[in-house]
């Protein structure tokens, strides 16, 4: 075995994207791969460098992380009609998280709902982005589980978190608040009411 670089060298975010995400390797794939190369990386190592940089939560959710066609960074989705229901889906109890270590430039939409419908209606529109939704289990609510919507990572979302989440002197950090030029149309009230109940 070749002498080992610091993981962070070698476990990029163009790494996982181009690995992972573009030709759709699953993590024990990759190992093999940098074993055939010389280097000893766990799938567990793996896994915690991908989950850092965005990319994946947990091993076992892999799988609901890649697209069938992976997002271009280098073009943009956004349109009015995305932007307001951003607009709609932030004035509610959506958010967005910066991916990553916070210097990739890059997030991604994320909420958590009561109720199957209104997840998926909300998550629609943001389906050029890989929207997908899920069950997971909570004791925050009362049936138990939450249904929760989340998109894949893109700058476009990087740009909306910068424009909703200002920097507040007093608290020290950026914190969520409407955006002067807000949009309040039919798209923003409805998901805002649907994700605001």
């Amino acid at each position: 075995m070749r002498e080992q670089p610091h993981y962070s060298e070698l476990l990029t975010l163009d790494f996982f994207n181009e690995n992972y995400v573009n030709k759709r390797m699953s993590y024990p794939a990759i190992r093999n791969m940098l074993l055939e190369k010389g280097y000893n990386i766990h799938v567990g190592t793996l896994c915690n460098y991908a989950k850092k940089l965005g990319i994946g939560r947990t091993c076992s959710e892999s799988k609901i992380n890649r697209l069938d066609k992976p997002l271009d960074y280098k073009i943009s989705y956004l349109s009015e009609n995305v932007i307001e229901a951003i607009d709609g889906f932030l004035l509610g109890d959506g958010g967005i998280r910066i991916s990553g270590n916070g210097n990739s430039n890059i997030a991604r939409l994320s909420c958590g709902v009561e109720y199957e419908d209104f997840c998926r209606y909300m998550m629609n529109y943001f389906n050029i982005y890989g929207a997908k939704v899920n069950k997971y289990k909570s004791s925050n609510m009362n049936q138990g589980f939450v249904w929760s919507g989340r998109t894949y990572s893109h700058p476009d979302l990087y740009s909306q978190y910068m424009r909703w989440y200002p920097f507040v002197k007093e608290k020290g950090k950026r914190d969520k608040q409407p955006p002067d030029d807000v949009r309040i149309t039919p798209i923003s009230v409805i998901v805002w009411y649907l994700g605001d109940g």
